[in-house]
């Protein structure tokens, strides 16, 4: 609106305005009324807003709307996405729900499984423990059965005497006169050890040529052929005999387990001159394990002389490829087994 026409409008308001003339151009006069003398003022009363104002208002108030409108909406995308997160929470939350509950049942089905297999390993055990207990009953059995007398026979035999029931009986005969030769298949020791000392470093069989050289407390003369130390011939020729085999075997470093003290002293005197490095070790002489076995892995080959003067403790320290066993008495006829030994190839292992 024009300020003219506002200003016009504003006066045809006024009662105190008058037109001037009518039918012509519409004039208005004003006539200020003076205040009336020593009367105060009073305040001028406030007219109504002009519509610049109140169109700024109502600008301002829609621009507020509009505000408010603008926050509203966002609080509401602001609701809306945490809803849509709380959803997506809740959606997690079930899902991992699930999760455990499935964990939760594989878990006890899997206790399950464990407490079955831990009663059939109980049951097992069980079992185990009874085999054992029955094996150890068996053993501590066969245990006592071995250490129960062994017929004297067997063990005559197993020291391969030429003639087992004679050279006993002449070793009765000598040591305890009252035993007799026809006792011999029938009696049993309990101490087989024992036994095996006595008619291996108690009691010697000797020809009269080896006889000065004897050193045992009992000794029986018998046959050259029969003597314990020349078997009848001649133990240089022995000797000559297996230096050669040790030659074509490219054998330099042997190993003896067994045998006397003057076993030993002839050894070394009949071999000693052909170049051969002897290492003798008695069957009573208790060496440590490694020792033995530096010993072992050092000879070229080894001999455990078995029907001489040996223990058990000490012949199973020696073992290996390259050592064996000679069955035989007599260091004639030890030299000669030992050749033939040598003659034959060594078993890998």
């Amino acid at each position: 609106m024009h300020p003219d026409d506002e200003f016009l409008k504003a006066m045809a308001g006024d009662p105190q305005v008058r037109r001037l003339r009518r039918g012509g151009p519409e004039r208005v006069a004003a006539r200020p009324v003076a205040p009336e003398p020593d009367v105060a003022l009073a305040p001028p009363t406030p007219g109504p807003p002009s519509l610049s104002a109140r169109l700024h208002e109502a600008e301002e108030a829609r621009d507020a709307e509009r505000a408010e409108a603008h926050a509203a909406q966002a609080q509401v995308r602001a609701l809306a996405e945490r809803l849509s997160a709380n959803e997506v929470a809740a959606a997690e939350r079930e899902a991992a729900h699930d999760a455990l509950h499935r964990q939760l049942a594989e878990a006890q089905a899997a206790r399950q499984t464990l407490e079955t297999d831990r009663k059939s390993l109980l049951g097992q055990i069980g079992s185990l423990h009874e085999q054992l207990t029955q094996a150890r009953d068996r053993a501590a059995a066969a245990d006592a059965a071995a250490r129960r007398a062994v017929p004297l026979w067997d063990v005559l035999e197993a020291l391969a005497l030429p003639s087992p029931v004679t050279r006993f009986a002449q070793a009765l005969a000598h040591v305890e006169p009252s035993r007799a030769d026809k006792t011999v298949r029938h009696l049993f020791t309990s101490q087989p050890d024992e036994l095996r000392h006595l008619l291996t470093d108690k009691v010697a069989w000797v020809c009269a040529g080896c006889r000065s050289g004897a050193t045992h407390e009992c000794v029986i003369e018998v046959a050259p052929e029969d003597c314990d130390v020349c078997g009848g011939s001649s133990i240089v020729a022995a000797a000559r005999r297996f230096t050669d085999a040790c030659r074509r075997a490219d054998c330099r470093r042997v190993l003896i387990v067994g045998g006397s003290p003057r076993y030993h002293a002839q050894l070394t005197a009949a071999l000693q001159a052909d170049g051969l490095e002897l290492t003798l070790v008695e069957g009573n002489r208790k060496l440590p394990a490694a020792q033995a076995r530096q010993l072992c892995d050092r000879a070229h080959r080894g001999f455990i002389w078995g029907p001489t003067i040996l223990d058990h403790a000490v012949s199973g320290l020696f073992q290996g490829s390259r050592i064996q066993t000679v069955h035989v008495r007599g260091i004639t006829r030890f030299l000669d087994e030992a050749a033939r030994l040598l003659g034959q190839p060594v078993a890998t292992r």
